[in-house]
């Protein structure tokens, strides 16, 4: 398990921690839990997601896809550069809903 794996998995523990207080308390800090523990949730969700994006990207694996599958799993714009399409270092932020249809 890498250190991005472990930092993941501790997301998504805290997750849980925040919701089981939610369960226990009332009013505003209620919601402020409940919040907090779904933001979390979603954090560790997209970070497995960009875990195995960059995982199944490494050589020699990246060659099965293409350059718009791995701009979209990497998030990457894609540019056309000398004649070919290429990763360019610009951030494109892809919805995680089409990210994980791709995955699975």
């Amino acid at each position: 398990m890498t250190e991005f794996d472990s930092f993941a998995t501790q997301l998504l523990e805290e997750s849980k921690t925040l919701l089981e207080k939610a369960k226990r308390v009332e009013g505003f800090s209620k919601i402020t839990y409940y919040h907090s523990s779904l933001l979390l949730a979603i954090s560790a969700l997209e970070a497995c997601i960009n875990s195995i994006a960059d995982e199944i990207l490494i050589d020699p694996y990246k060659n099965e896809y293409t350059i718009y599958e791995q701009g979209l799993l990497l998030e990457k714009d894609v540019r056309f550069d000398k004649g070919e399409f290429v990763l360019s270092n610009g951030l494109k932020i892809s919805r995680i809903t089409d990210r994980i249809e791709f995955l699975k």
